[in-house]
């Protein structure tokens, strides 16, 4: 939300706004450290200072915390991968900046790289569960088709290529998480190499 936005907000708008950032600032705390599993709806409102009942005002249970977290970096993955597409001069920079800008959203916060290290499993099931990864898919499919026309991209099956794209990045980067021989960055590096390699191969046979 713009700062300009805030400041015409009523005085009550802005203590909802900062009560329920209060409940997500304390939730992706308690995930990031506790786990998803273990936490409890106590342990986030103790983290949040605020009392049981605020927090009911706002969210019925932790699942409702945890899926606004992971649909909140989603929509910021969902920004940045559309810049990055819209950006992008060849091949290799469609793919690759696009698998990088998403990989620095997602680690570049501590505990949002704890949360997902520490719950891959909850993660994964959140972000394919929720509402935003749909629309992460069409703005790719959209993109890459446009790519296709103006000759930025090889023409090749698109739809399963999306597929295959966000699947494979999902398991990727939650694999052996806790594992940091291998930078968040070299994995981004390896799904543009992947992809890019394996579309012109399949576009060399399409076309």
């Amino acid at each position: 939300m713009e700062a300009s936005e805030v400041q015409q907000m009523g005085r009550r708008e802005r203590n909802k706004l900062a009560n329920r950032q209060s409940i997500l600032n304390a939730g992706l705390r308690v995930f990031a450290t506790i786990g998803y599993d273990a936490a409890t709806i106590t342990d986030i409102v103790k983290q949040s200072d605020l009392s049981v009942g605020t927090f009911y005002n706002y969210y019925g249970d932790k699942d409702s915390v945890f899926a606004e977290l992971v649909e909140g970096l989603l929509a910021r993955c969902r920004v940045v991968l559309a810049e990055a597409r819209a950006n992008a001069t060849s091949f290799e920079a469609f793919m690759g900046d696009a698998f990088k800008a998403c990989t620095r959203i997602m680690f570049e916060n501590e505990d949002m790289k704890l949360l997902i290290v520490n719950n891959t499993q909850a993660f994964r099931g959140f972000v394919f569960g929720g509402d935003t990864i749909h629309t992460v898919f069409s703005d790719m499919e959209t993109d890459i088709e446009a790519a296709i026309e103006q000759g930025l991209l090889p023409r090749f099956p698109v739809r399963l290529a999306v597929f295959a794209m966000i699947g494979a990045s999902a398991e990727v980067l939650a694999a052996d998480a806790k594992n940091e021989s291998i930078s968040y960055e070299e994995k981004a590096q390896f799904l543009s190499d992947l992809f890019v390699g394996g579309i012109r191969n399949i576009a060399s046979q399409v076309n």
